[in-house]
């Protein structure tokens, strides 16, 4: 089906998702505007291993790795706004990585089968489904580590770094060469930067606008040093790209590729630190084995503050977003044996 006719076919198609695929709580306990520190927990908020969090359209959306479900959060309140389930697509929303475009957001999705083969765009507000785009299966969506949305493109990690045409829906390009199991992409001044989770510690980049390799960025230490948690993102700040890296942690150039700022003494608290995220001139590493984040000055890399211990609460914290004057950390307790709930979300003020 071309491409052009998608918006209206799949816009009669997304009643029948509203009321098959989400759900909202009633029950949903109603938090006066956030301000402080809190930690949100609870049955109403349907959390499994809470894994990967978003900002968009003034909410936050919350993968579930235990479950396929999707918590969809106000970010004024912090009561919940609604659960999606897979619905008629067979959204694949715990699974795998979402990419926030403005107002929406991408996943991926089947229509039969246990094959991934759709793109799937959701509106960031209602969580009704706008575009479903089949890219076919020969792209091995199954195994996505992440994805990232830079205008009319995605760019896609798998076993190579794909990107495809959201206009057109045809693939653009998909580069093996110089990449290693991508598991965090970041896009920025006319570049495309992935993290190689395998063949050595190393950054690779490419223009986005042919795919040609421009370098590659060997980085100080080892692949052990990861802990078998490589970074899930990376973000760019200026001319600054901020890299979580297990035990350490990275503020590299790009314009020259040098390493600005290795981040590996103890007072940092850096702990098997994979997400990372900024806004003004504070960046935030979140640590799952320290149970902490580690707030920096982005301009300098000077510590500001490690936040642990109460009121934080943070147990086995995966990911962040911040909106709102405030930082949205997921809590796993993937660690805890057996777990003593499905997971929680810690919000603090960003100062």
């Amino acid at each position: 089906m071309p491409l052009a006719r998608l918006p209206r076919f799949f816009g009669a198609l997304c009643v029948c998702l509203a009321s098959a695929c989400i759900s909202v709580d009633a029950g949903a306990s109603q938090v006066p505007h956030l301000s402080g520190v809190h930690v949100l927990q609870g049955s109403q908020y349907k959390f499994a291993d809470p894994f990967e969090i978003y900002a968009v359209a003034g909410r936050l959306w919350i993968t579930n790795g235990g479950t396929n479900q999707l918590t969809v959060i106000s970010a004024s309140t912090g009561s919940v706004y609604k659960v999606l389930n897979p619905g008629p697509y067979h959204l694949w929303l715990g699974g795998v990585p979402l990419a926030v475009a403005g107002n929406d957001i991408w996943t991926l999705g089947y229509k039969t089968g246990y094959l991934l083969n759709l793109l799937v765009e959701l509106n960031g507000s209602t969580g009704a489904v706008i575009r479903a785009i089949n890219v076919g299966t020969k792209y091995n969506l199954n195994s996505a580590h992440a994805m990232i949305v830079s205008g009319s493109e995605m760019w896609l990690g798998t076993n190579t770094l794909t990107e495809f045409n959201l206009l057109t829906g045809r693939v653009v390009r998909s580069i093996s060469s110089h990449v290693f199991l991508p598991e965090a992409i970041a896009v920025a001044h006319g570049d495309v930067w992935e993290f190689n989770a395998a063949g050595g510690v190393t950054l690779s980049e490419f223009a986005t606008s042919s795919g040609k390799f421009q370098r590659s960025i060997s980085l100080p230490g080892t692949p052990s040093s990861y802990g078998g948690y490589p970074p899930m993102n990376m973000v760019i700040v200026g001319n600054d790209l901020w890299l979580p890296a297990g035990s350490q942690a990275f503020k590299i150039s790009t314009v020259t590729g040098k390493v600005l700022t290795r981040l590996n003494k103890p007072s940092y608290g850096i702990g098997k630190a994979m997400w990372v995220v900024a806004l003004s001139n504070r960046v935030w590493f979140v640590n799952l084995q320290a149970n902490s984040v580690t707030e920096l000055n982005q301009s300098s890399a000077a510590l500001v503050h490690v936040d642990k211990g109460s009121p934080y609460n943070f147990e086995n914290p995966q990911a962040a977003a911040v909106i709102d004057g405030s930082v949205w950390v997921t809590n796993s307790y993937q660690f805890q044996s057996p777990p003593t709930n499905g997971g929680s979300i810690t919000v603090l003020p960003a100062t």
